[in-house]
């Protein structure tokens, strides 16, 4: 099935979510997911539960994006976004999308982070986890099965890191992912019996976004509701980076061509800028005037 979606309009969407700017004169409408029938037909779909916790695009083939929803499992565009089919997911026994990420090299190599949601059975405990598939979602295995805590917001909790490429036109070997205590990490390209857990996350953060250093393959950073986190090791250890004790930090970035800046930013408050490295940060001015559909 195939779905007509603009997908900047999600870019732009998701972005003012993260930033959270209030835009009184913006006018927003839902796009909820349609059938080519319903959308020809002009109905407009949905159901109210449909939330899409992750978004993915190919590095190096940007016509590959991906979609994590947290009832349904994933899709796939292969047209820029113009279009969207929802995926097979063989072998993905849970549904509940929380993070979604593709390889920045091969657009069919993608990991999706699900957990168990309102499913209580202990027998379904052994599905929970990070799942890697080879041909772009159409079936699945699980690499990883550890409890992944649910939080209805965009999420980004599998990351690989670039400088871990082996040549230009290679993969990364590294990958990392967050479950609701723990950090782990892959240096096999994040195959099965590859993960090791390296360092634990206070039981109070739930974490949000994982972001690896552009150019440095040691460094990361993880943002959580409680606080942001540092390691240069790895992994091995995570140092919270004081400035933003306890504040509800939602999303991490950094440019391999500017290296020492890093923008963090905050629910509630805003964007955040540092210029040195993450020794000190400045709240930056965000003025956004009339937007229109």
């Amino acid at each position: 099935m195939r779905i007509p979606i603009s997908f900047f309009k999600i870019l732009l969407f998701i972005s003012l979510l993260i930033l959270n700017i209030g835009i009184s004169k913006a006018q927003w409408r839902s796009l909820p997911i349609r059938s080519i029938e319903e959308y020809n037909s002009g109905k407009e779909g949905g159901e109210g539960e449909q939330f899409f916790l992750g978004f993915s695009r190919c590095l190096t083939n940007a016509n590959y994006i991906y979609a994590g929803q947290d009832v349904c499992g994933t899709w796939r565009s292969i047209d820029g976004g113009n279009t969207w089919r929802k995926m097979r997911d063989k072998g993905l026994y849970l549904q509940y999308c929380q993070s979604i990420e593709v390889d920045p090299v091969r657009p069919n190599l993608v990991f999706v982070a699900v957990n168990r949601d309102s499913q209580w059975s202990p027998k379904v405990e052994k599905f929970e986890g990070i799942y890697r598939s080879t041909n772009g979602g159409d079936s699945w295995k699980l690499v990883l099965n550890t409890v992944v805590k649910k939080a209805r917001k965009l999420r980004h909790l599998i990351a690989y890191s670039l400088p871990s490429k082996p040549k230009s036109k290679a993969s990364p070997t590294r990958w990392y992912t967050c479950d609701g205590t723990s950090l782990w990490r892959s240096d096999a390209s994040g195959d099965s019996a590859s993960w090791m857990k390296v360092a634990t996350i206070p039981a109070s953060s739930i974490p949000i976004d994982i972001v690896t250093h552009p150019t440095d393959s040691k460094t990361l950073y993880i943002a959580t509701e409680s606080g942001l986190f540092c390691s240069t090791n790895s992994g091995e250890s995570l140092a919270e980076v004081p400035f933003f004790k306890g504040k509800s930090v939602t999303s991490v970035l950094m440019n391999k061509n500017s290296i020492n800046k890093i923008i963090v930013s905050i629910q509630g408050e805003g964007l955040y800028c540092s210029d040195d490295n993450g020794t000190t940060f400045t709240k930056k001015s965000l003025i956004v005037n009339n937007i229109d559909e």
